[in-house]
């Protein structure tokens, strides 16, 4: 996993050297070091399955706000509200391997919007390539929180989303992008 450096000492107010970082972590046991392009240092994080807690931006911050005796900042949107009554179905029929899938209907998309340069920056930093706008963001939030979501488009589900493992030997037809 690639971060670039700024965007972790932005998140969590670290005053440090790119190189004290990496030797931070390391010693914390998340090996990593540093990679440098023309103008931005990344930190190549090789992350072993016991430490999925740094698969992320807000991970990463919270290790090393741990060892800097440091505060994360972390935005609360608690007030955010629902203006409409749009709901998707869900079916989960393998509560084992997913107990919760949580929707949001969101409205009025431009899905011709640009995504914006800084974004753009952070995701190609970051071994990611710029797609377009809902697929940026969907990224850029699992990268920074290290929450999996998906877009979908809403008027392309017919009925309900269920929620299931494949069947052996069955075929996906996956559908264009947005």
């Amino acid at each position: 996993m690639q971060i670039p450096t700024e965007w972790i000492k932005e998140f969590c107010g670290l005053n440090t050297t790119d190189d004290q970082m990496a030797n931070q972590l390391t010693m914390a046991g998340v090996e990593c070091e540093l990679l440098s392009t023309s103008n931005q240092e990344i930190l190549d994080l090789s992350l072993t399955p016991n430490r999925a807690d740094c698969f992320s931006v807000l991970g990463i911050c919270r290790e090393l706000s741990i060892l800097n005796n440091l505060n994360i900042k972390i935005d609360n949107y608690d007030n955010s509200a629902v203006h409409h009554q749009d709901e998707i179905n869900i079916e989960i029929e393998s509560p084992d391997d997913c107990p919760t899938f949580i929707t949001r209907v969101i409205n009025n998309i431009d899905v011709n919007a640009k995504t914006p340069d800084w974004m753009i920056k952070r995701l190609e930093n970051s071994g990611i390539k710029s797609n377009n706008v809902i697929v940026d963001i969907t990224n850029y939030v699992m990268l920074e929180t290290g929450q999996p979501l998906h877009a979908y488009d809403l008027s392309k589900i017919d009925s309900k989303i269920k929620v299931r493992r494949g069947y052996k030997n069955e075929k996906i037809t996956p559908v264009s992008k947005v």
